[in-house]
């Protein structure tokens, strides 16, 4: 097990000593609370890799995963490698026009003695394709900063996405109902100051949002949420 499993795990049986042995949830903002329902994830996932997913009426179809590729360096016993997985889905919020939205994920790794350690952190970037003058094309990037002592264990994930005049902020939840944490419980999704929804990316994920979004704003938050929900690398170990 990985050092960020043992913690993760450390984590998870904290909380569920609390809660009374339920399932762990992210701590539902108090902006959303009471305001915006829960919607459940519904996913259907192949066992190569493709598959759909549903939140609401919002829905995401044709995931596909691609292999990782790993190139490296050897140099004198240390290895440095760079890893790159694609992946790619169509979403359609409600009354929208579908869009393909294709991802790459990436960090660079170094390897020596048989330790290995982060060079470039995990990244993620998302580009939504355009589909005539009337839909023009977005993007979304997520960066993983990690924690540098205890009193940050988890660090934290940020980012931007912008889709023709909407942008939203992005940043990782460590908190969960009962007040405990865990290294990525889920995500909140801002406009500015407010904050327009929150995903849940732990089990098979919950999304909250804004019951009052203009049209433009809620395509980009259904297709960031859907690209948060799709990449594993954000769900942490619940066993």
């Amino acid at each position: 097990m990985t050092t960020h499993g043992m913690v993760w795990g450390a984590l998870l049986v904290v909380a569920m000593a609390s809660g009374g042995c339920t399932a762990a949830r992210m701590a539902v903002p108090s902006e959303l609370k009471g305001q915006a329902p829960a919607l459940p994830v519904e996913r259907h996932m192949g066992l190569t890799g493709g598959g759909s997913l549903r939140f609401g009426p919002h829905q995401v179809t044709d995931f596909q995963q691609g292999w990782t590729s790993a190139p490296g360096v050897k140099v004198s016993g240390v290895n440095l490698r760079a890893e790159s997985t694609p992946y790619r889905f169509r979403s359609t919020p409600e009354g929208e026009k579908t869009r393909a939205v294709e991802c790459q994920v990436t960090r660079e790794r170094i390897e020596a003695g048989g330790l290995e350690a982060d060079v470039q952190p995990r990244r993620v970037n998302c580009v939504i394709a355009a589909d005539g003058p009337e839909f023009p094309a977005g993007q979304f990037r997520l960066d993983h900063e990690p924690g540098r002592d205890l009193s940050n264990p988890h660090g934290r994930v940020t980012g931007r996405a912008r889709l023709g005049e909407v942008a939203l902020e992005i940043e990782s939840s460590t908190r969960l109902e009962g007040g405990a944490s865990l290294a990525f419980a889920g995500f909140h999704l801002r406009q500015g100051e407010r904050l327009v929804a929150a995903v849940e990316t732990l089990n098979e994920g919950r999304v909250w949002l804004a019951p009052d979004l203009t049209p433009e704003v809620r395509v980009l938050t259904v297709m960031v949420s859907s690209a948060l929900l799709l990449d594993s690398g954000w769900q942490s170990p619940t066993e």
